[in-house]
């Protein structure tokens, strides 16, 4: 499937709007999926649609030394770390009295519930941290991949890693979390 999808997006490169479909179609869950773990479910569709543009410029300069599926991802989580900084930096408190009420009158699957903590969390530590963090346990990318998406080296990838878990644990221990 990724050679497919690899000789599809060099298809697209060159101007093959067909294969740009498909590339589009296949990556676009993925994409959405990324995008769902950081910010909250009404602004999905649209920071996916911006992604998905923003994939299509990226690949005209991509090099081919990762995966295209690592490039959409990479591209997603940039955009929905960006979205979260746009809204601004508000206490978790200040964010969870509004939306503690809507999920208390909406009661969403407990899988929605897990998303907007995690997305809330996300908006609360530094953007190189909450990208490798979504990368590595939401994705599942190795160290080793999500280094080649940022363009790090492993090192520094887990030492992100390590970091976004002490603010995440620092934010839980200081009982600002409901």
């Amino acid at each position: 499937m990724s050679d497919a999808l690899e000789a599809d997006a060099r298809l697209a490169i060159e101007g093959d709007r067909e294969a740009l479909e498909r590339v589009l179609r296949e990556l676009g869950p993925p994409m959405k999926a990324a995008v769902r773990a950081m910010v909250p479910p009404a602004e999905v569709e649209d920071i996916v649609q911006n992604a998905l543009v923003a994939f299509c410029d990226a690949l005209t300069r991509f090099r081919f030394e990762s995966s295209v599926k690592h490039l959409a991802c990479r591209v997603a989580v940039h955009h929905a770390t960006r979205s979260n900084r746009g809204r601004g930096r508000r206490t978790v408190r200040e964010r969870t009295y509004g939306e503690t009420k809507a999920i208390a009158s909406e009661a969403p699957p407990a899988n929605e519930l897990l998303l907007n903590d995690l997305h809330l969390l996300m908006a609360e530590i530094p953007e190189a941290q909450a990208e490798v963090f979504v990368m590595r346990t939401v994705m599942g990318y190795s160290i080793e991949e999500i280094g080649t998406i940022v363009e790090a080296p492993p090192n520094t990838v887990r030492s992100r890693i390590r970091l976004a878990k002490a603010a995440l644990q620092k934010i839980l221990d200081a009982g600002d979390w409901p």
